[in-house]
């Protein structure tokens, strides 16, 4: 009779997170209940990427490190109020890791998350040269999903043209 149970996880994960914002637990102290060492570095343990996600969207802090290191669970995050600089971020994080082959699944629904007024700029290079075509892909995936219109005209050309790889 005294127990309590949760609908769905993701209330408990919310909670779990939410106890380690209110009770001022930094990146290191959060690392240290999230993470494990694997190699030369600390790795979400895949069970809480759920609290480091709801964590990101309750402390910038742990957001950044996320993007340097987790960049596949800070996009699970609300990412609608973040700062440009770390959509940007965010990004460059993403394409990198796409571009090394490394990559994990990308949850595609955040990616429109990801829009800011300098993100034509950002991936125009990627589109237009044939670089790692697996960032090529997620570039344009990104552009097309973040409505970047700037790009469509760029975009076209490149459907149209018979040279380019057809995915």
């Amino acid at each position: 009779d005294d127990l309590v149970g949760f609908a769905h996880h993701s209330y408990g994960e919310f909670l779990a997170a939410r106890y380690l914002c209110r009770r001022s637990f930094d990146v290191r102290a959060a690392l240290n209940l999230l993470a494990q060492e694997r190699g030369d570095r600390q790795r979400i343990v895949p069970q809480l990427a759920g609290v480091a996600a709801w964590l990101a969207e309750l402390d910038v802090e742990f957001l950044d490190w996320l993007i340097g290191n987790e960049t596949e669970i800070a996009l699970e995050a609300d990412l609608a109020h973040a700062s440009d600089g770390r959509k940007v971020a965010l990004i460059d994080s993403l394409l990198a890791r796409a571009e090394a082959g490394i990559l994990g699944d990308v949850p595609r629904r955040s990616l429109a998350a990801l829009a800011h007024p300098r993100m034509a700029e950002q991936l125009r290079s990627l589109v237009v040269d044939a670089g790692p075509v697996e960032a090529r892909r997620l570039a344009i995936e990104i552009a097309g999903l973040s409505a970047v219109d700037e790009l469509y005209e760029l975009l076209v050309e490149r459907v149209m043209d018979e040279g380019e790889e057809i995915r």
